[in-house]
Formats: C-alpha cells, structure tokens, sequence
C-alpha cells in the first residue's frame, strides 16, 4: 500500500464497496471513516485485491442528476434555472455543464444534467 499509494490521507475513496474518507495509512492496514462516521480498519490485502475508486484523485467528478421536468414546461426557461442554480455553486467547473433531455414519459420530461463540480457542493447546494 505504502509503495503503491492509490490513495492518501483525507481522501474520499471506495474500496470493495465501502465508501469513506481515509483516516490513516498503516504498514498492515487503512483506517476510514465511513460517511455514517463508523471507522472502518480494511487489511490493505484487502484493499489492493479489488476495484479501488479515488473519488478525489482528480479533483473534480462529473455529478450524474436526474431532474423530471413537466411535459408542458418550456425547455430552454427550466436549463436557464437550473444553469442558474448550479452557477452559484463555487466548486463546479464553469465551462463543463450539461443540461440535455434524456427520456420523455407520459406526463414528464426527463433531464440529465451533468456537472463537473466536488461531488458534495453538487448534492447539497
């Protein structure tokens, strides 16, 4: 672990399934805390068997939302909203943001949107 150094101290990561931010980086094993703060002590043998995802490696991560918009709402009115929201938001990435139909229904219109932004201020803004 100590040689490969997938991730550091603070990070937010996801390994083999359990998300959390690391506490601390031991010889034999990782300390995380859990987002529900449980702290969590994963044998490094197990941490480097698997998938490990660094959600804060690159500093910032495309926000995958799924937004329902009425079927008789003007289009181009909610993305000025929404845009607008999400314009306040000081950790996303100005010129990376897409608003865009992804599937009509019988009564409703199904946005994507998708900024690049840290992940939390995305969420909770």
């Amino acid at each position: 672990m100590v040689l490969f150094k997938p991730y550091q101290v603070d990070d937010l990561v996801n390994i083999q399934g359990t998300l959390g931010h690391v506490e601390e980086i031991q010889v034999f094993s990782t300390i995380i805390n859990t987002l529900d703060n449980k702290k969590l002590i994963m044998p490094n043998s197990i941490a480097i068997s698997g998938i490990t995802t660094n959600l804060t490696a690159n500093g910032k991560l495309r926000v995958d939302l799924n937004v329902a918009m009425p079927l008789v709402k003007n289009f181009d009115k909610v993305q000025g909203i929404i845009r607008g929201a999400l314009d306040k938001v000081t950790e996303r990435l100005p010129n990376e943001l897409t608003v865009e139909i992804k599937k009509f229904h019988e009564n409703k219109v199904q946005l994507a949107v998708r900024p690049y932004a840290t992940y939390w201020h995305v969420y909770f803004n």
